[in-house]
């Protein structure tokens, strides 16, 4: 989901104060913001990424909340050449979550701040673990590396489910065309297969319609082996 980056710029005033009006450029709310999530951005009060997730979230479908909400919590993975950690903790979220009380949105802040997961790396991730989540399948989970009997990391899945040794992986970009990438592809695969498991791959074909054929796929697998809904 695309985040503005422009105006109107949302300003929270304390209640009894003065509200900046300026047409088209600023949105002024007032509220009361528990002091814990408060923080300054160069000497200015602002909320901090916690509380600020909900208040975007207060106003978002539950996926979409989700989504923002696993990026919060990601922390940069160094294989990946990212260096910066996590904007908040899963706890603080949490915790901003329920301080919303009451509010309108306050149970879709909270599920989807139960739901969060700080291992996902993209957005088609976790649509995919949050239809699973609404067809009721087994929680997976997120990019846990798969080890063998000397406990070495062999791979990395995008979902696993460990109950049943199931091995998800997303592949919704051309580049898993590619020559190269397609022998890394197989070569993953029978890594895994080789540790007992199976992996299903997911692609944004699967994705269309709600990811109806993603479900259908992932509780195919699953039966085979041996879960019973």
């Amino acid at each position: 989901m695309p985040v503005p980056l422009g105006p109107p710029y949302h300003l929270i005033h304390a209640r009894g104060r003065a509200r900046t009006r300026r047409s088209g450029l600023v949105v002024s709310h007032t509220a009361d913001v528990p002091e814990r999530f408060c923080a300054t951005y160069q000497s200015i009060p602002v909320t901090d990424p916690a509380w600020t997730w909900t208040d975007l979230a207060l106003k978002l479908p539950m996926l979409q909340a989700l989504i923002l909400a696993d990026i919060a919590v990601r922390p940069g993975r160094t294989e990946f050449g990212e260096t910066t950690g996590s904007l908040t903790l899963l706890s603080d979220l949490r915790d901003a979550a329920k301080a919303r009380g009451r509010a309108n949105g306050a149970k879709t802040v909270r599920t989807a701040s139960l739901l969060a997961s700080p291992g996902a790396d993209s957005p088609q991730e976790t649509t995919l673990r949050y239809y699973m989540y609404e067809a009721n399948l087994p929680e997976p989970q997120v990019n846990v590396w798969l080890l063998d009997e000397h406990g070495r990391r062999i791979v990395q899945p995008d979902l696993s489910v460990e109950k049943y040794r199931l091995a998800i992986q997303y592949e919704g970009q051309s580049v898993h065309s590619d020559p190269e990438q397609v022998l890394r592809d197989v070569r993953r695969q029978e890594r895994t297969e080789a540790l007992g498991w199976v992996e299903l791959r997911i692609t944004k074909e699967h994705m269309r319609h709600s990811g109806a054929g993603a479900i259908a796929k992932i509780t195919r697998a699953l039966r085979k082996q041996g879960w019973r809904s």
